[in-house]
C-alpha cells in the first residue's frame, strides 16, 4: 500500500526541505482518521500536477506540517474530456460526481434542464459547493488524478450550448445521451469532448431539437433506460476504453 495521498494547495515551485502548513482538515484526517504519528511518509499534491512525498512533522495548535522530501516526475495535463450532468437529486447527485473524476474527467459541468426537478440556487449555496468541491478533492486522492477537475457553476442547458459553440466549430466533440440516438459508437475519434446527461425525466423534446440544431451528437447506451447518476459512468467509461485508456 501506498503512502496516504492529501490535496494541499502550495506553490508550484517548491524545494526539497520546504516545509507546508497543512489544514486543519486535512490534519484531522491524516492524524486522527489514519492514526499516522510524527514522520510518517504522506503523499501531497496541489491538484495543479505537482505532487511530491513529505514527512509529516509535529502538530502546532491542532495543524501538522510536512517536510517535502521526493518530487515525483511531473505530469502531463488530462485529456479535455468534460462531462455536463444535470442537476438530480439526492445522493447519486454525488456518486456521479465522484466517479467522473474517478474516470478522469478535466472538467465538470452542471446543467439546468427542462426537466430539472433540483433549483439552481440549492447547487449554488456555499456549502452545498463545499461539499461537492471535498468529493473532487477525495476523488482525485483515491485515484491518484494529479490534477483537480474544473467544476463550473450551474448554467441553463441553453446558455451551456451557446457558449460551447465556438468550441464545437474549433474540435471540440460534444455528445448528449438519450435513448432515441443512435448507438455510442465503439471507438469515438481522441479529440476533446464534453458528454452531456440528462436529469430523471430525460431531456424535453425541445432540448433535443435545440442540440440537434446546433450539431450535438445524441447517442443511446444499449436498449435499456440507464438511471441518471448511471449513464455518465457508461458513457465515460465506454470513451475511455475506445481511446484505449490513454491519460
Amino acid at each position: 500500500m501506498g503512502n496516504p495521498r492529501v490535496l494541499v494547495d502550495f506553490a508550484q515551485a517548491c524545494r526539497a526541505g520546504d516545509e507546508i502548513d497543512l489544514p486543519e482538515e486535512v490534519s484531522h484526517h491524516l492524524v486522527t482518521v489514519l492514526r499516522l504519528q510524527e514522520n510518517a511518509l504522506v503523499s501531497i499534491f496541489n491538484g495543479k500536477g505537482i505532487e511530491w512525498v513529505a514527512t509529516l512533522l509535529a502538530a502546532q495548535k491542532k495543524r501538522y506540517r510536512a517536510r517535502l522530501t521526493t518530487a515525483l516526475p511531473a505530469a502531463p495535463p488530462p485529456f479535455p474530456l468534460a462531462i455536463g450532468l444535470a442537476l438530480i437529486k439526492g445522493d447519486g447527485f454525488d456518486r456521479a460526481i465522484q466517479k467522473s473524476v474517478e474516470l478522469g474527467v478535466a472538467a465538470i459541468h452542471l446543467l439546468q434542464t427542462d426537466h430539472t426537478t433540483v433549483r439552481r440556487d440549492a447547487i449554488q449555496d456555499e456549502k452545498r459547493v463545499r461539499h461537492l468541491q471535498r468529493i473532487i478533492a477525495s476523488a482525485c486522492e483515491q485515484s491518484g488524478a494529479r490534477y483537480l477537475p474544473e467544476l463550473h457553476p450551474p448554467i441553463s442547458l441553453s446558455q451551456f450550448l451557446a457558449n460551447e459553440a465556438s468550441r464545437r466549430e474549433s474540435g471540440t466533440s460534444v455528445l448528449a445521451l438519450d435513448p432515441s440516438g443512435d448507438p455510442l459508437p465503439l471507438k469515438l475519434p481522441r479529440q476533446p469532448t464534453v458528454l452531456l446527461t440528462g436529469p430523471e425525466g430525460g431531456w424535453s423534446n425541445h432540448e433535443l431539437e435545440h442540440m440537434h440544431a446546433v450539431g450535438v451528437g445524441v447517442c443511446r447506451l444499449g436498449s435499456q433506460i440507464l438511471k441518471a447518476e448511471t449513464a455518465p459512468l457508461v458513457a465515460l467509461t465506454a470513451v475511455r476504453h475506445g481511446w484505449g485508456w490513454l491519460d
